[in-house]
């Protein structure tokens, strides 16, 4: 396949359009998140099949040493605990119909305003691709101020997978590694409406599971008070897709 471009509305995929990666939802319980992050993470997303009940809550599969790199929510057909050539990885997910979001580094990334200025973490969620021109079609901040659809090259992309390095990035990016990939499949099209109860019942069921200390730090929701801001903004804005 030479080149794929997958939607990026009228899917009903139920991610917070404003906090990106739904690695920063139990982020904001600082134990959780130390002693649970490779092991747990909140994600929900609409199926439509026999055994889901409609919502699911998916476990990081695996983490690959100190690269930190982690496959959230991936089948076990297209998971691997070693990728030689991300590019190429990122491919197939996206012939698959997975949208695909990297962790990168905008450092060596020519898209951003901090390309050769500054290492730190931004999610970019890729929806496409064309291997004539080398590039991915892509959606992010890349000015941090208003998310646009860029071509972003696959030079660009290797070069953020390759190069980064733990020690490059600031104290406050060290949780994750700039190179932190994931994925979903997007739903059938017959998949029902949201079941809002079924949700937040999973996430009290989650909170409930772990013990976690309430931080007072400015801007930051804890525990349901998230499910809440998660189901505003998507009843306000159906039609997104920001994983």
């Amino acid at each position: 396949m030479l080149k794929k471009e997958l939607p990026l509305k009228h899917i009903k995929i139920n991610y917070d359009p404003i906090i990106d990666t739904p690695l920063e939802i139990i982020a904001q319980y600082p134990d959780l998140y130390e002693q649970k992050i490779a092991e747990n993470g909140i994600d929900t997303i609409i199926y439509d099949n026999d055994i889901s009940d409609n919502v699911s809550f998916y476990n990081i599969t695996y983490a690959l040493n100190k690269d930190c790199m982690m496959f959230m929510n991936l089948p076990l057909e297209v998971a691997r605990f070693s990728i030689s050539n991300m590019t190429d990885y990122i491919i197939q997910l996206l012939e698959k119909s997975y949208y695909v979001q990297f962790l990168c580094d905008p450092y060596w990334v020519s898209n951003y305003v901090s390309y050769q200025k500054e290492h730190h973490e931004h999610p970019m969620l890729i929806y496409g691709f064309d291997t004539v021109n080398k590039y991915f079609l892509a959606q992010d901040y890349f000015d941090y101020k208003q998310k646009t659809k860029q071509l972003v090259s696959f030079k660009d992309i290797d070069a953020s997978y390759y190069n980064s390095s733990f020690s490059q990035l600031p104290d406050e990016y060290q949780l994750l590694n700039a190179c932190v990939l994931h994925c979903s499949k997007i739903v059938n099209t017959k998949a029902k409406e949201i079941n809002c109860d079924l949700i937040k019942q999973s996430l009290i069921n989650f909170l409930n599971c772990y013990s976690y200390t309430k931080v007072e730090t400015e801007g930051i929701y804890y525990g349901i008070q998230f499910f809440d801001i998660l189901i505003n903004r998507y009843h306000n804005d159906s039609d997104y897709v920001s994983l």
